[in-house]
């Protein structure tokens, strides 16, 4: 048989179905922490409820529900610099490191009762500076030259409930949560450190957990235990996360003096397994 007389009239093509969840949960979860971060600047000209109490202060800035006091300033050599243009709103970038990576966060204090003190945080991160610097051959080349970097935003968004132990003695508990609105999905950035700090570029959305314990010593010393998880949920590896531990000393030579020396562990999956790395670290801060 030839085939003569038979209907040639081709089958209609149903157009393909993408998969449009992920980019669906970004965009809610950056709505999201679109809300939060107007809703903390509209009410940050209201006093957070210190219920009757003399609110405490954190004497250097760090990763607990507690702020700076009012009108002080705050430059690090690696952690962030910090400004209080009141007694429960801080601001958060690097001076230095703003000119390669863009970025501000803002803590919000909202409650303060007896031992217990809630804040939020929210950042906002612009990343294709950055990534275009390390998209070269040789050294600090991170990613390759010849793949475009995409237009990016990183915000996030993380609630912190901190509990006084005894004084100076503090313990907190944060949840947070990043999404990365771009132009497209860049090359995966699997640097040690770097990898679970820009994974919300490859994925929808990225949700971290962090204990941290902080508090004084004897003799004006100080000291940090903190522990974080990420979930990765990037395409490129399958259950991916990432662990990081640190431990850190510091010594308030004066109340405007402070010196550090940290050792930050990361435990992740990347693509080729999991891999630990070791980071130590000295800081210098000086206050006004």
């Amino acid at each position: 048989m030839t085939g003569e007389g038979l209907d040639q009239t081709p089958v209609m093509q149903l157009p393909e179905q993408r998969n449009t969840a992920p980019r669906s949960a970004s965009f809610t979860a950056a709505l999201f922490i679109a809300a939060m971060v107007t809703t903390t600047l509209v009410t940050s000209a209201f006093p957070a409820s210190a219920y009757g109490e003399e609110r405490v202060h954190a004497r250097w800035s760090n990763d607990t529900a507690l702020t700076i006091a009012a009108d002080r300033l705050e430059i690090g050599l690696f952690s962030r610099g910090a400004i209080a243009f009141c007694d429960c709103l801080e601001i958060r970038l690097h001076p230095l490191w703003f000119f390669a990576l863009p970025h501000v966060s803002v803590k919000k204090r909202w409650l303060d009762s007896g031992r217990w003190h809630l804040s939020s945080q929210h950042g906002l991160a612009y990343p294709s500076l950055f990534q275009n610097l390390i998209a070269k051959e040789g050294t600090l080349g991170l990613l390759p030259p010849d793949e475009p970097v995409p237009q990016a935003l990183m915000l996030d968004s993380s609630l912190l409930v901190t509990y006084r132990l005894a004084q100076d003695q503090w313990l907190t508990a944060r949840g947070g949560l990043e999404v990365a609105p771009r132009t497209a999905t860049p090359v995966l950035l699997d640097f040690p450190f770097l990898y679970q700090r820009f994974a919300s570029l490859n994925a929808p959305l990225v949700p971290s957990a962090n204990l941290n314990l902080t508090g004084g010593l004897p003799a004006s010393l100080d000291y940090e235990l903190a522990g974080t998880y990420w979930y990765l949920p990037v395409q490129e590896v399958d259950g991916a996360y990432a662990i990081e531990g640190s431990a850190a000393v510091g010594w308030a030579i004066t109340d405007d003096w402070h010196i550090g020396a940290s050792l930050l562990m990361s435990y992740a999956k990347f693509a080729i397994g999991t891999r630990t790395h070791w980071l130590p670290l000295i800081d210098v801060r000086v206050g006004f």
